[in-house]
């Protein structure tokens, strides 16, 4: 008999599938407890199609109640975590306006970026003349600041100082 490995192999995958045997051919028969297996047990659960395997209402409800406790414990963190990345967003966009104000002012000259500045009377117009200096900028001043912190542009360019930051806390220094 000559096989090779592969046809060994099916020859053992076929030799330990386990045969189903029609109620006719066992009546009669006496199975001894060497012959016996786990799989012809009724009451096993594993092979028997009666029996099926799912979680208990308890531990549905322990995995629920565990979600819960997590997400109770860790929702405080997030909250923390959204409001710190708000203050560094408004932070990072304030400086990026003081960033933009020296652009402009060197970009123009003093006698003709303050003259420009001056010419302004509304935060709207004054952002318009930074926004080329800033990248990615949204097209209005109501859009630049983070929800609940604003800026205040100066009214004079010169002397050139840092525009105060305001939050729902208070000022803010940076």
């Amino acid at each position: 008999m000559n096989l090779s490995i592969l046809d060994f192999g099916f020859w053992i995958l076929d030799w330990a599938t386990p045969r189903r045997v029609s109620q006719k051919h066992r009546v009669g028969r006496v199975i001894n407890a060497s012959e016996a297996k786990p799989s012809e047990n009724p009451k096993s659960k594993i092979q028997n199609p009666k029996y099926h395997s799912a979680f208990s209402l308890v531990e549905v409800l322990a995995a629920v109640g565990l979600i819960g406790i997590i997400t109770f414990l860790a929702l405080p963190n997030i909250v923390r975590i959204k409001s710190d990345s708000e203050e560094s967003l408004a932070i990072a966009r304030a400086d990026a306006i003081n960033l933009s104000m020296a652009s402009y002012l060197q970009a123009h000259g003093q006698a003709s970026a303050v003259a420009g500045w001056g010419a302004t009377s509304t935060p709207a117009e004054r952002y318009a003349l930074l926004a080329p200096y800033l990248a990615y900028a949204p097209s209005s001043f109501a859009d630049y600041m983070p929800g609940g912190y604003t800026i205040t542009l100066p009214t004079a360019l010169i002397p050139l100082s840092k525009v105060p930051l305001t939050g729902p806390g208070g000022s803010i220094g940076y």
